[in-house]
């Protein structure tokens, strides 16, 4: 199959689909996302992985388990044939092709249109990519062709580290330190190529310009994560606790968020603590509110109320982060605080994210000496609270 175009129109819902693939690396999620995104952008009524072991198979819809053995062995042939020639096949019926002419694929893609698309990086097959539907219905066209080719290359590429992560314990490190220089080369031109140093830019490229740097800057947190994930599993975080105003840490905080808090019109209220001093790691302490009340800004729609607040239980200050947002689904409340664990409501994938921040404001909460929870109804909002020691108050030396 010759290299078809995609339609320009379609290049946004595209582009949405690829950041998902990319936000997971838990391999299980990256291929549901894979199938749930093949299926969406072709139209199609099912789609399969098949990975070159012969023996890992997936579908959506979910098949019974004797179904999905045949359908694996049905498609083995043309895998081998992708993996041969390293390009894509499209099936507009399978009726009037020779090589569904006979058992078990005559049976199982009776008068089907299909695409099959390799999953390869760079010189390495990973395996196939398949969709389906009723040839009769809507035939495949090139245009979905083109577009289950890009996906393929970049689900191949998401699907690559996952496999990596899960077998090599050093990939977080090692993908991280490689990260930083281009990313910082990246970030670097950016701002100079925004700032017109060098030279006018028209409309359409500073938009595009804005696009890197906002998704340099995605990474660039991704990183930070990242690095910070690996000191936390290898227990080489450095935590430096010591008496800390909590106050003007949650105002410094808001001064930082104060661009996003305006552009969706929130209204924020800090209502007075009880308790002025704790003992924290005060760069911790700004990174774990930073989490919380980001999180409550991407959650909470436009014109929604978010609420901060700090009372004293016992020896504890006890710090709440209210919002008015979507909440949290009940089937998601137990995994909130698991890495790369993210939502599967759609208003959560609206915006982008990996699934560390919260793991990452566990970790270092506990690891100052404290603990962390939220309470959350499903369209009404949630509370994401934690407890830190108060700091004991010096006592002046005698003169």
């Amino acid at each position: 199959m010759e290299n078809p175009k995609i339609d320009p129109a379609r290049l946004p819902e595209l582009y949405e689909a690829v950041c998902q693939l990319h936000a997971s690396l838990e391999l299980e999620e990256v291929i549901d996302r894979t199938l749930q995104a093949a299926i969406k952008l072709t139209g199609a009524e099912r789609a399969f992985i098949q990975f070159s072991d012969r023996y890992s198979s997936y579908a959506l819809p979910k098949l019974a388990t004797e179904t999905e053995q045949l359908i694996r062995t049905a498609l083995e042939e043309l895998a081998h044939d992708v993996a041969q020639n390293r390009q894509g096949i499209l099936i507009t019926d399978t009726q009037i092709d020779p090589r569904f002419a006979t058992e078990p694929l005559s049976a199982l893609f009776a008068s089907r249109t299909l695409l099959i698309e390799p999953l390869q990086v760079s010189d390495e097959f990973l395996g196939v990519l398949v969709v389906d539907g009723i040839a009769s219905a809507s035939p495949f066209t090139e245009n979905e062709a083109a577009i289950l080719k890009s996906l393929s290359a970049q689900a191949a590429i998401a699907v690559h580290h996952a496999q990596l992560y899960r077998s090599r314990a050093s990939f977080i490190s090692d993908l991280a330190s490689e990260m930083r220089m281009p990313l910082i080369s990246v970030r670097g031109w950016t701002d100079i190529l925004l700032k017109k140093m060098a030279g006018p830019l028209t409309e359409m490229q500073i938009k595009a310009l804005e696009i890197v740097s906002y998704n340099a800057e995605r990474i660039e947190t991704l990183w930070s994560n990242m690095i910070d994930i690996t000191r936390i599993e290898n227990q080489r975080v450095l935590i430096e606790t010591k008496p800390t105003n909590l106050h003007e840490c949650i105002e410094s905080v808001l001064g930082n968020l104060n661009q996003e808090l305006q552009g969706k019109r929130h209204v924020v209220t800090l209502h007075p603590s009880d308790t002025s001093v704790i003992h924290a790691d005060p760069k911790r302490l700004s990174q774990v509110l930073t989490i919380l009340l980001d999180n409550a800004i991407k959650y909470t729609p436009a014109e929604g109320k978010i609420d901060v607040s700090a009372v004293v239980q016992g020896s504890l200050a006890k710090v709440l982060v209210r919002d008015t947002g979507i909440g949290i689904e009940p089937q998601d409340q137990a995994r909130v605080f698991q890495k790369w664990f993210r939502g599967a409501d759609p208003l959560v994938r609206e915006h982008p994210g990996n699934g560390l921040s919260l793991y990452t404001a566990k970790n270092l909460i506990e690891l100052m000496g404290g603990a962390i929870g939220f309470e959350s109804e499903p369209g009404k909002g949630s509370t994401f609270w934690f407890t830190l020691p108060i700091a004991e108050p010096e006592i002046p030396a005698n003169p």
